[in-house]
């Protein structure tokens, strides 16, 4: 029960809870309830903290027109920034660093295990023996379907600075533009002749392991381990009138 009279400087609020009376001086909660302001001498470091949080506060709320004018106009900036500095997003790209940090053994889940398709993971010790299959692959697409390496090479290199810029260029920057399109080259069609001789049921062929299949599978679907489409599709036109690869499409 409140009780407040004029003559009395000091009223009370009177609680009762589970039998137990609480008294608290009014006088008391007033100040508790006003804002604490600088003043000087022994104070100041209230006031200090005071004005401080207060300050704090108008940088992180929004609370005129003008703070929210401000606020758009840097998001705008913010936005027109980003879309410079990436205005071409990379066709093969690379699994994002923040993804990569939350994984437990990353390299499990994003890199290939048996072979390699691209600039990425090209020349990992373990890949070893991937690149010696690539070899044996495309060495049986070139001989399938009767084609000149020559002339192969000579298209990928065409459009080589293209094809460089599907990948991010800390990927490629050490390699020059034969040796990227050599690369290319042997990647792209050793993925053809692998969908091909895979469909068609003759992996043991090429020494592929039954058991490997489904990792050989895995690595051609990972993130990191794309070609471009431009680059396969140059490809796919050269053979685009055999039997094979037309009842396959």
């Amino acid at each position: 029960m409140l009780r407040n009279s004029i003559s009395d400087r000091v009223s009370y609020l009177k609680l009762k809870t589970a039998g137990i009376e609480v008294i608290l001086l009014e006088n008391d909660l007033k100040n508790l309830a006003k804002p604490k302001q600088p003043t000087g001498g022994s104070s100041s470091g209230d006031g200090d903290g005071g004005g401080g949080s207060g300050a704090c506060a108008t940088k992180l709320h929004i609370r005129t027109f003008s703070d929210f004018k401000s606020k758009i106009r840097q998001l705008e900036n913010k936005e027109k920034a980003s879309s410079s500095s990436s205005s071409r997003k990379l066709e093969c790209a690379e699994v994002p660093q923040s993804l990569r940090s939350d994984v437990k053994d990353a390299e499990v889940y994003y890199e290939p295990q048996v072979i390699s398709f691209g600039p990425y993971h090209h020349g990992k010790p373990h890949l070893e023996e991937g690149e010696t299959l690539k070899l044996k692959l495309a060495a049986n697409y070139f001989r399938e379907y009767e084609l000149l390496e020559d002339e192969i090479y000579e298209k990928i290199s065409r459009d080589i600075e293209a094809l460089r810029k599907c990948y991010n260029p800390k990927s490629t920057k050490d390699y020059t533009n034969e040796e990227l399109s050599v690369m290319l080259l042997v990647d792209g069609c050793a993925l053809l002749w692998y969908i091909l001789c895979v469909c068609l049921g003759d992996h043991e062929e090429y020494g592929i392991r039954y058991q490997d299949l489904s990792c050989i599978h895995q690595d051609t679907l990972l993130l990191e381990n794309q070609l471009p489409y431009q680059l396969l599709h140059n490809l796919m036109m050269n053979i685009m009138t055999n039997d094979s690869w037309t009842s396959f499409l």
